[in-house]
Formats: structure tokens, C-alpha cells, sequence
């Protein structure tokens, strides 16, 4: 994925100082938690989610998440963990990325344990309802987070050092 001009200028404005660093890829070998707690774990395919293009959508606004299924999901995430779980999660192979229905206005950079997010809206639609979904490549399942939040233009939710961590739903 090719980063936009935007993108660098919208994160430059939050004060972002980024440091790279090399992740370990994600196992498909996840055993399945035990007793009857919702499994997580599922064969979705990795979505397609694309970013839309600039020229369509001038207005923006950006979001640093950090993802935590812990939160949502404790029992079932300290199962996982205890198991011979090889994956990460979250990983560089997961995706993050913003809604207005069905419409994707942005998808996720993950660096270094955290996800910057480019969200663009055309400017008819501002104060719209956005919500994040979440792709995990080690669960091989789509999680949408549990409170949507609006557009607001020029905005930045979140920080580096105070990360948005974000509640989510498992899609069935």
C-alpha cells in the first residue's frame, strides 16, 4: 500500500514521532479454547478493504488505536494466550479500518504494536457516524468495535502515549 501525501501530513499534525521495528509473522495453528466459552476463533478470509481515493474524499480526520481484545474478551483471550498460540494478536498481518456503512474510508498502517488511521469523508456527509472494524489474521475473524464515533474534520483521536482501545464485537 503506497502511503498517501495526506496521510504523512495528517499524522504529522498530531506530533507523531514513529519508530519501525520488525514483528514476527502470525501462525495459523491456533488450537480452539476449551468448555463452553464463545470461541473466537473462525476461517474468515482476510478482507479487502481498500482505501478510497483521495481526489473523492478531501475532508479527514485521524485515529491511533491500539487493539486489545482483552478488553472485550478476557476468559477467551487468556485461553488463547496459554495455548501453544505461536500468532500475535494483534499482528502486522491484521487490518484496521474505518466505516460509514459499508463504505471504507480508511485502513490502518500498523506500527510498532499500534495502528494510525487515515480516515477521509466527503465533506456532504461530516458529523457521520464512523465505526471500526478489526481483522485478525491469527483468529482468522472480523471484530467491530462495540461505540462508533463521529467525524469530526481535522480531528485526531488518540495518541501515541494515550492510544483510542477500542471495545469489540466478534461479526458473526
Amino acid at each position: 500500500m503506497k502511503p498517501h501525501i495526506s496521510n504523512l501530513l495528517s499524522l504529522a499534525a498530531c506530533g507523531l514521532l514513529l519508530v519501525f521495528s520488525a514483528c514476527k509473522s502470525d501462525d495459523d495453528s491456533i488450537p480452539q479454547p476449551s468448555g463452553a466459552q464463545e470461541t473466537l476463533i473462525s476461517n474468515k478470509e482476510k478482507p479487502s478493504w481498500q482505501d478510497p481515493a483521495d481526489q473523492d474524499m478531501p475532508v479527514s480526520m485521524t485515529a491511533i488505536i491500539r487493539v486489545n481484545l482483552s478488553i472485550s474478551y478476557p476468559q477467551q483471550m487468556a485461553a488463547i494466550s496459554e495455548s501453544s498460540a505461536g500468532g500475535q494478536i494483534p499482528g502486522p498481518n491484521d487490518l484496521v479500518a474505518a466505516f460509514s456503512g459499508e463504505t471504507c474510508l480508511g485502513v490502518a498502517q500498523y506500527i510498532d504494536g499500534l495502528y494510525f488511521l487515515y480516515i477521509a469523508n466527503p465533506p456532504k456527509e461530516a458529523n457521520q457516524a464512523i465505526d471500526i472494524r478489526y481483522y485478525s489474521a491469527t483468529l482468522k475473524n472480523i471484530f467491530v468495535a462495540k461505540k462508533a464515533f463521529t467525524f469530526i474534520a481535522d480531528e485526531c483521536k488518540g495518541s501515541v502515549s494515550a492510544p483510542l482501545e477500542p471495545s469489540f464485537l466478534k461479526i458473526d
